[in-house]
């Protein structure tokens, strides 16, 4: 397992985090795993707007990205990052 992948699925929880604001932290903090435990001004200095900072701490603290991976495990739900080599394809 990709160790990224439980903070990509916990970022997905958070209201107002999608593609573009993932590849914002991705590639300023290099790693999912330290985006997620960056403080509110280095997810600000990572170019996230106020809004999105906000939303990210406030709900960071009511998630454990460990959990979420056991939670999919238990549905049977397969999770994958767009840097997974199994990820399929962008559309032409």
């Amino acid at each position: 397992m990709d160790r990224d992948l439980p903070y990509w699925i916990a970022f997905s929880r958070v209201p107002s985090v999608g593609a573009a604001r993932a590849t914002v932290m991705e590639r300023h903090f290099q790693t999912m795993e330290a985006a997620w435990n960056a403080s509110a001004a280095e997810l600000r200095a990572s170019g996230l707007d106020q809004r999105t900072v906000n939303s990210i701490v406030t709900v960071r603290s009511s998630i454990q990205p460990s959990e979420e991976i056991a939670r999919l495990e238990r549905l049977g739900v397969q999770a994958f990052t767009w840097n997974d080599p199994a990820y399929p394809p962008s559309a032409p």
